[in-house]
């Protein structure tokens, strides 16, 4: 493995520690979260970009939900969704169709 994807990783995993103490969260919360300067709407921009990447890889390995509001990408961990489904089994809530087949691929 070259030493790019060893930080990446690295980095992907204390995104997703993040994610886990604090979900819901969009990319801007996590470069807030990790003390990114975000004062001019360039930085922001550069920010939700980065974060943003990441955020959609791990939506793609499936260690991540998200839902779109707008522009906004909100992530939460797959652990969640999973307590959603148990919780709807129990209670006879119907589950969003989407979420419920991502959980049974």
């Amino acid at each position: 493995m070259s030493g790019n994807s060893e930080i990446s990783i690295g980095f992907e995993l204390k995104l997703l520690d993040l994610i886990k103490e604090n979900w819901p969260v969009t990319s801007i919360e996590l470069a807030e979260l990790f003390n990114d300067k975000i004062d001019s709407r360039k930085s922001k921009k550069r920010a939700y970009s980065k974060y943003s990447y990441y955020l959609k890889k791990l939506i793609s390995n499936k260690v991540l939900f998200s839902k779109k509001s707008g522009n906004t990408l909100i992530v939460w961990p797959v652990e969640v969704e999973k307590y959603r489904v148990i919780d709807s089994i129990i209670s006879d809530k119907p589950l969003e169709e989407k979420n419920a087949k991502q959980l049974l691929r």
